[in-house]
Formats: C-alpha cells, sequence, structure tokens
C-alpha cells in the first residue's frame, strides 16, 4: 500500500531519534549503534517493507533481526525473542494491536528498557515512544462527521430533540482504541443529546474485529431483525467491503444504512459508485523526501521523554467525488459494469 512506503522512511528516522535521545540529545550525525527487533506481518512481507528497514539500518551499522508473523500468538512469541535476543529498540507493525497491546502490559516480556515504535497501526501502550503511519484518529473522526451530515442530524444545543434516534455501529480492527476515540469525540455529543444511539456500545472488546462481514451478519439477524440500522463506521482497513457484503446479503431493512470506511482499494471505487458505500478515508501518496525532512526536523528538537508521533493525513474520498479524486486523477480506471482497476 501507499502508506508502507511513507512508514519506512519515518520509521527509520524515528529510530535515529531514539538512539540519540539515549544519550540525551537530539538527532545526531553519528547516533549510537543499537540492536534493532522489527516484528511485522504477512502483509509487510509480500510489500517488502522489512527486508527495506532492515537493509537500511545495517547499512547505517545497526544490528538488525527481522520477524515476519502469520498471526498474533507467532507475533507475541517473536516480539519476546527479539527482546531476549537483546534489542534495545523495537518496531511493530501488528497482526492484532489487541493481542500485542495486552501481551506489552501483561509483563511476561520485559520492554522497560525497550524503545518500542509503532508502526502502520497505533498501539495503546505505555511502554510504545512512537507511532509511525495513518491518522487513525482523524480517519475516524472523519467518517463520524460524515455520518451525521448524511443523517442530517441538527448540532446537539440547537434545540429539544423530539425525532427518533439513529441507530448507528461502530466496527474496528488494528488500532481500535485510538479509532473509537476519534469517532467519539464527534458522536457523544449527538449520543447525549438522544440524537444516536449505539446498541453495541463503544467499547473496544465490542467493536472490534476480525471478520467484519460475520460480525455484521450476526448483528442483522439479532440487534436489527425487527428494527432499522441507520449507519456503521467501519474504522479498520478493509472492513467496509466486508460490512458492505455483509449487508447485502442479511440485512432486511428499509433502507441500505450509511457506511463509511478506512482504505480505498478496487472494490471500495465500486461500492462508492454504487452508492453501497458513502465515503472512505484514505492515505494520499506524499513526498518521501518531503517526509523524510519532516521527520529529521521533528527528531532535531525531541529530548528522551518526548520522541513524538508522525501521522500521514487522510483524504476524505466521497460517492459524490470519487471520480474526480480517484478516476479523474488516474489513480484508477473505470470499466463498463462498474468496476475499477488500480494504474
Amino acid at each position: 500500500m501507499i502508506r508502507r512506503i511513507s512508514a519506512v522512511l519515518l520509521t527509520l528516522c524515528l529510530l535515529l531519534v531514539v538512539a540519540s535521545c539515549s544519550q540525551g540529545g537530539g538527532l545526531s550525525s553519528n547516533p549510537a549503534m543499537v540492536m534493532v527487533g522489527i516484528s511485522m506481518t504477512g502483509k509487510d512481507q509480500s510489500a517488502g517493507t522489512g527486508e527495506a528497514i532492515q537493509s537500511t539500518l545495517e547499512e547505517a551499522g545497526h544490528t538488525v533481526e527481522l520477524a515476519y508473523a502469520q498471526t498474533a500468538e507467532e507475533q507475541n512469541e517473536q516480539i519476546a525473542a527479539l527482546v531476549k535476543d537483546g534489542a534495545a529498540v523495537l518496531i511493530i507493525s501488528p497482526v492484532d494491536t489487541l493481542e500485542v497491546e495486552q501481551m506489552l502490559s501483561s509483563g511476561k516480556t520485559d520492554v522497560s528498557n525497550v524503545a518500542v515504535i509503532a508502526c502502520g497501526a497505533p498501539i495503546a501502550s505505555d511502554c510504545v515512544r512512537a507511532y509511525v503511519g495513518p491518522d487513525f484518529y482523524d480517519s475516524a473522526r472523519q467518517q463520524a462527521n460524515r455520518v451525521v451530515q448524511v443523517l442530517g442530524l441538527e448540532q446537539p444545543g440547537s434545540g429539544t430533540y423530539q425525532g427518533e434516534a439513529s441507530t448507528v455501529e461502530l466496527v474496528a480492527g488494528n488500532g481500535a482504541q485510538r479509532c473509537i476515540e476519534g469517532a467519539m469525540e464527534v458522536l457523544q455529543p449527538y449520543v447525549d443529546a438522544g440524537m444516536i444511539e449505539l446498541p453495541s456500545g463503544a467499547d473496544v472488546e465490542s467493536c472490534h474485529t476480525q471478520d467484519a462481514e460475520a460480525r455484521i451478519q450476526e448483528l442483522c439477524r439479532s440487534t436489527y431483525a425487527q428494527r432499522e440500522m441507520d449507519a456503521v463506521l467501519c474504522l479498520g482497513e478493509g472492513q467496509a467491503e466486508q460490512v458492505v457484503k455483509g449487508l447485502m446479503s442479511s440485512y432486511s431493512g428499509a433502507a441500505f444504512p450509511v457506511v463509511t470506511g478506512y482504505g480505498c482499494n478496487e472494490e471500495s471505487v465500486q461500492y462508492l459508485a454504487a452508492h453501497l458505500l458513502s465515503m472512505v478515508a484514505y492515505c494520499e501518496e506524499q513526498d518521501p523526501a518531503q517526509l523524510t525532512e519532516k521527520a529529521v526536523s521533528a527528531a532535531n528538537s525531541a529530548n528522551a521523554e518526548e520522541t513524538g508521533d508522525t501521522v500521514i493525513a487522510c483524504k476524505l474520498v466521497t460517492a459524490e467525488n470519487y471520480k474526480k479524486l480517484l478516476v479523474d486523477t488516474g489513480l484508477y480506471k473505470a470499466h463498463k459494469g462498474g468496476t475499477f482497476t488500480k494504474n
């Protein structure tokens, strides 16, 4: 994906920050050589992300151990092994953020002297020094604002709301906590005013799922067997497409729900064109040189206590503007029959 190239460069910059900060300074021209552990996913392996980081770090003189995991259990075991091998810096691209968070907080693997950098998806843990990747918080805010707009809800406090509350569901994957926080910043006033109801709740345990299609199908059979579902915010990457499929196969309401998502691919563009998806937030390709310059600039002003995050802004693409932003710009090619291919 586009974000992986940017994440590689930014992670390298933050790694140098951590190494330098351990000696009490900003980014130096000759940071201390450290042992770096890299734990990545099978998707990252296909993209060659880990090898790119490893090669660059080894050229700079660092000792690097790289591991790829297909499952959360395998990744937890690999992280423990990397720490045992002496990793001073640990870069984690999580298979499942909840599993990684639980492992880091359990104390079974001592990371008290390890600088942990989350890559690709934010990890909610006190031991994480920095995050490099898409702005999941703002992506969720964008989705929530879109739902409020499409549902036609008035601003809370503008009067006494007399209508029936709109039912909204949150579906989350990696980075669930940060995503939910962003969505609820927008939605909470509407919940408090009685305009929005969240039947399944807004806690991580209720919203997080590895199978969004199965989850929405179960909700259609239970909670929404006799009532309308007004909107679904799909906060995790690739979940919107799964939710649309689940709704098409199982939802029996009078009107198709407003569905929003994170990430963009050929299938999601097809759903935007068919108005099955209302909007998606996705990270634009950015100039790697500019991203690196920004990261280095931030590093020079950092100290040992605040390394800082480097987030990549997400762009809003709707069912109304997808053609202008995705097709007319040449990112995707439209075909007869409503399908698309990425150029």
